[in-house]
């Protein structure tokens, strides 16, 4: 808003169309200015209009005797430049609002989330609660958590099992154990809540090491995982140009097991576990093509306590390919709203920068910047609630990279 009024208007606000009518009246001479259009001169013979410049919350960011078209486009300018978007017209700037493109004035959210109830499409209080990842409700619409939950938490780690606002729902419902990751150690722990009927949380133990082997048998080979703790699950990745869905549909699991695998076109996502609860192993063998071992990789063992077994360094470590850098295993779910699980594998321990970019290259956010992380298998979470509707692309830098 710019006033050049010819005097000074009440210097202490609020400046608004209803003051200026009970102040000055609708037919002010400054407003009708002279039978040649000209105003000023009511006011002195070259008088010097007073300009003042507001910005959207009435504050004056200007205000100078004369007039200087460039100083005033300057401030103006800038003024738009910094000037927060309302896109639903709610009083709330976007980047407050929690639902920026859904009339939400009272901002309610049941959650606690980063999305308003309103553009929710997840409510985690009264459905999917973590472990209700199916949002099964029961007759009086309590959540139910059961075997198909189980079932569905796979699903959620396999790549393209759920796709949609389901999959974000389930996603959010399935991190059971609480740690950055969603895998095989939350698919154990919510198996030894239904047995308990607690909800007791595991989390990550280096109390057992597992011994790793290989056994030969004419065209396949077993790689065996020992240890005494006992195993009740694994999950890894092998690249698809090096192995076949059927060479996958072969492996044997213990009674009691299930087993379930799904490619995201670079790598088969392979999650074995003790749905039953009752028939952990002292030894898992996974059989393979021969030589197919070494492609093997983000290797977890679950133990009976739904804590990660650490793998001793012998024939498993021997068995991988000598890394050069990282590979970005998967990002999930896709499509994402509002948020996005990043997962990489490192072969060394580097650091590690994560960016966003949109369709346009324009750098977004940087979630990470030069992180040091440990080799191995990592995952990050990033928050798009703040971000419009549309394409992003993941950037992940190593110095080697």
């Amino acid at each position: 808003m710019v006033i050049g009024n010819g005097f000074d208007y009440s210097p202490a606000g609020p400046y608004t169309c209803s003051t200026w009518a009970s102040s000055f009246g609708i037919t002010y001479p400054i407003l009708d200015g002279d039978a040649n259009g000209f105003m000023w001169n009511n006011f002195g013979t070259g008088y010097i209009p007073h300009n003042v410049i507001l910005d959207h919350n009435m504050e004056v960011i200007y205000s100078e005797s004369g007039f200087s078209e460039a100083a005033i486009t300057s401030v103006i300018e800038s003024a738009l430049e910094n000037l927060p978007s309302d896109t639903d017209l709610d009083g709330l700037d976007d980047p407050e609002d929690n639902c920026p493109e859904v009339y939400n004035p009272d901002q309610n959210n049941i959650d606690e989330d980063t999305l308003g109830d309103l553009c929710d499409p997840c409510d985690n209080v009264n459905v999917f609660v973590t472990g209700n990842v199916d949002g099964h409700l029961d007759l009086n619409g309590n959540p139910v958590k059961d075997i198909l939950d189980v079932l569905s938490l796979v699903e959620v780690i396999l790549p393209g099992g759920v796709e949609g606002d389901l999959a974000t729902c389930m996603f959010e419902a399935s991190n059971i154990n609480g740690d950055a990751n969603v895998n095989v150690l939350d698919v154990i722990t919510l198996v030894n809540q239904l047995k308990t009927g607690g909800m007791r949380s595991y989390s990550y133990s280096n109390e057992s090491i597992a011994k790793a082997s290989i056994r030969k048998v004419n065209n396949s080979e077993y790689l065996e995982f020992h240890n005494f703790d006992m195993i009740s699950g694994y999950q890894f990745h092998v690249a698809n140009t090096d192995i076949s869905y059927d060479e996958l549909n072969q492996i044997e699991v213990p009674l009691g097991w299930d087993i379930s695998f799904a490619t995201n076109q670079i790598h088969y996502t392979v999650v074995a576990s003790d749905i039953s609860g009752q028939n952990p192993q002292k030894v898992v063998s996974i059989q393979l093509p021969y030589s197919k071992s070494k492609s093997i990789s983000s290797l977890v063992l679950a133990s009976p306590t739904a804590s990660e077994i650490q793998i001793e360094d012998s024939a498993y470590e021997s068995l991988q390919s000598s890394p050069k850098d990282f590979v970005i295993n998967n990002l999930y779910p896709n499509p994402f709203n509002p948020l996005l699980s990043i997962s990489f594998e490192l072969y060394s321990d580097s650091e590690v920068s994560i960016s966003i970019f949109n369709s346009l290259g324009n750098l977004i956010e940087t979630i990470n910047d030069k992180v040091y992380y440990n080799a191995g298998f990592h995952s990050v979470n990033w928050s798009a609630s703040s971000n419009p509707s549309g394409m992003y692309f993941i950037q992940i830098k190593t110095p080697l990279s």
